[in-house]
């Protein structure tokens, strides 16, 4: 099977401490031949950019993917804090739902996995963190602030009320012809909690794995 596999990680992060995790999968027998694709987005918590562009960056980045290598067989999706969100609204886009052109993309129907590693998948709540109230703070006195990525992520920002209402729509709407989707979460992660993971776990093929004494920054490292 020709499989591509997009890993995207979280915000003000890069692959450096992801080599232990996907070099123990590239040896897994069952993902031989599988066409690894690390895309990073370049973005830390006061970049000017907004998700929704990023997400569009991303769909368009497999796009590019499936020309030059596929088509594949089989594409999994992987992201881990905004990663998760970035994989969930770049999927949308393809299936030609949400901020899209309305065209299906061709690699849409391949997806048969989408696995979040802690994904903020209701925003990032004020009242978990420290950095994250601070950040919601300041964009409520200072407009300009609001253009920055962390704020554009804090719960009940247009990004994640939007993202929330349409992935419940395709997933209500396509019911048997969806993705897997798993949310891996740490037993000690103080940004996210099994209840962020409502919308997802509402659908058939939905599931939630804890991975016990893990937290939010290292859920996915090998060498902790």
């Amino acid at each position: 099977m020709k499989r591509l596999i997009v890993v995207v990680p979280a915000i003000a992060n890069d692959f450096t401490h992801w080599e232990p995790l996907l070099s123990r999968l590239a040896k897994e027998p069952s993902l031989a031949g599988t066409h690894w694709m690390k895309w990073a987005h370049n973005s830390g918590r006061f970049s000017p950019v907004s998700p929704s562009v990023l997400a569009k960056r991303l769909k368009a980045a497999i796009d590019e993917q499936w020309i030059a290598n596929g088509p594949f067989d089989e594409v999994v999706l992987v992201g881990h804090s905004l990663g998760g969100l970035l994989v969930r609204s770049a999927y949308l886009i393809a299936c030609g739902t949400g901020d899209s052109s309305g065209r299906r993309a061709d690699w849409a129907d391949g997806v048969s996995r989408i696995i979040l590693m802690a994904a903020v998948n209701r925003g990032a709540d004020p009242k978990t963190r420290r950095d994250v109230r601070i950040a919601a703070a300041l964009g409520s006195v200072f407009s300009p602030l609001r253009r920055l990525l962390i704020w554009q992520i804090l719960r009940g920002s247009a990004f994640i009320t939007n993202l929330r209402i349409e992935w419940i729509r395709y997933f209500a709407a396509a019911a048997g012809r969806t993705p897997v989707v798993v949310q891996v979460i740490g037993t000690e992660d103080s940004l996210v909690t099994r209840n962020d993971s409502v919308d997802i776990e509402q659908f058939t093929d939905s599931y939630v794995i804890d991975v016990p004494g893990a937290t939010h920054e290292v859920l996915y490292r090998l060498d902790t």
